[in-house]
């Protein structure tokens, strides 16, 4: 119920600025949570506005190389990709995107100071960028950060320190950038293997995932292309 989350996480913020005051950790853990609900409500420009406050407590407390701090900028890239992407105007986009790779970058550079290359966070950075590059229609950049990311979760994934799930995501969004760029015979693999990763990892709920939800629309989008429209059919 992310109304009833949204209505508590503000009532804490109050209260914790009345102790704690503005410029404090636990003030921008309120900011960024209400951000993250924002998000998942689609109220991208609130969401956005309380990333950023987040983001300057948490530059002003603690420094540029933190965590924290690569957090709340991998959050504010993402959010301005995805508000670029829904732009109509030529302009606006070019400006969205471009505050967005500025920031992702910024994510990784912190992240790779903080923790070096070989980190699950690190990865995600390499895997955020590659998303970036996809969507702004830069393929091959688009499938270098993919691959590093991928070559990254799956070295973690064999000592225990990632989730398989996220070995998947680097996979998936492989395939779907071969997809974009018409390479069907590369994508195929990855997307089938993805999508049967993805019911192996999910089998155990209720109600379908959406990560199968996305992996099934790239194989009917694929299929289509491959004029197999019965095979297309059945994952749309």
């Amino acid at each position: 119920d992310y109304e009833s989350a949204l209505e508590n996480y503000n009532k804490s913020l109050e209260l914790r600025k009345l102790i704690v005051g503005e410029n404090h950790p636990e003030t921008a853990w309120n900011y960024f949570n209400i951000g993250v609900v924002y998000y998942k409500l689609r109220e991208l420009e609130q969401s956005l506005t309380n990333f950023k406050m987040a983001l300057t407590i948490r530059k002003t407390i603690m420094g540029y190389y933190h965590p924290l701090v690569s957090n709340c900028y991998n959050s504010i890239g993402k959010l301005y990709r995805e508000i670029g992407s829904q732009s109509s105007h030529e302009q606006n986009k070019k400006h969205y995107f471009t505050i967005s790779f500025i920031n992702l970058c910024r994510a990784l550079f912190v992240r790779k100071e903080c923790f070096g290359e070989m980190n699950k966070d690190t990865a995600a950075s390499y895997n955020n960028l590659g998303n970036f590059y996809r969507t702004i229609g830069e393929y091959d950049k688009a499938l270098s950060f993919l691959k590093t990311s991928l070559k990254i979760r799956d070295e973690l994934y064999q000592k225990c320190e990632v989730n398989f799930v996220k070995v998947v995501d680097s996979r998936h969004n492989m395939g779907r950038t071969y997809l974009k760029m018409g390479d069907l015979v590369k994508a195929e693999p990855l997307l089938l293997q993805a999508y049967s990763d993805y019911k192996g990892i999910f089998k155990e709920r209720k109600s379908p995932h959406p990560y199968i939800g996305m992996c099934c629309n790239s194989l009917g989008e694929l299929f289509e292309k491959k004029e197999e429209y019965e095979m297309s059919l059945q994952y749309y």
